[in-house]
């Protein structure tokens, strides 16, 4: 089980009272910059964000959820870093028009050579991972939030693909990942 606390308006003025610098939690740099958050559509999207950036930080990776930055049409919902490797991360839940996911997988690509993805479940990875190659995104990552909390593999990232055309391949490890700058 995971649990998520956030500080109340009452809690935030005590704290500034008190000279305790409050900055903006993670959940609330991610509803603040996705468009549907104050629709209340946003909930289960932050929350598969903040799993992933969890997987993430017990692997070793330091993180940042939804970074600011001009990214030539890419709006990552995260970025990873370990050993000198950046990485911007798109986390995709169910749904969604499958010409939007195509355009995230095709702005990633253009920004980091690669696309990075976390889905929900294997089945939806491997879904995901087809429909990139699909639009032409010739390396890439996915791994999805069921497996990380459930096998808890070693490494952050469950599979790559190193063309469009090839198959899915299992990684074992995050040291040197097919496609990553060393």
């Amino acid at each position: 089980p995971v649990a998520t606390a956030r500080l109340t308006d009452l809690g935030r003025t005590l704290l500034a009272q008190a000279g305790v610098p409050v900055i903006a939690s993670e959940w609330e740099r991610i509803e603040a910059s996705h468009r549907r958050a104050e629709e209340g559509e946003q909930m289960p999207h932050t929350s598969a964000i903040c799993l992933f950036l969890h997987h993430a930080r017990v692997r070793g990776y330091a993180t940042e959820a939804c970074p600011l930055g001009d990214f030539g049409g890419a709006e990552p919902d995260a970025r990873i870093t370990r050993a000198g490797c950046l990485m911007y991360v798109e986390v995709q839940r169910r749904g969604g028009a499958a010409w939007r996911r195509a355009r995230k997988w095709h702005h990633q690509y253009a920004l980091q050579g690669y696309a990075a993805i976390c889905a929900l479940t294997p089945a939806w990875a491997r879904r995901l991972a087809a429909e990139a190659q699909l639009v032409g995104v010739g390396i890439g990552y996915v791994t999805d939030l069921a497996t990380l909390a459930g096998d808890a593999p070693v490494g952050l990232w469950t599979h790559c693909w190193r063309s469009p055309y090839s198959p899915l391949e299992a990684v074992a490890t995050d040291e040197a990942l097919p496609g990553l700058p060393d």
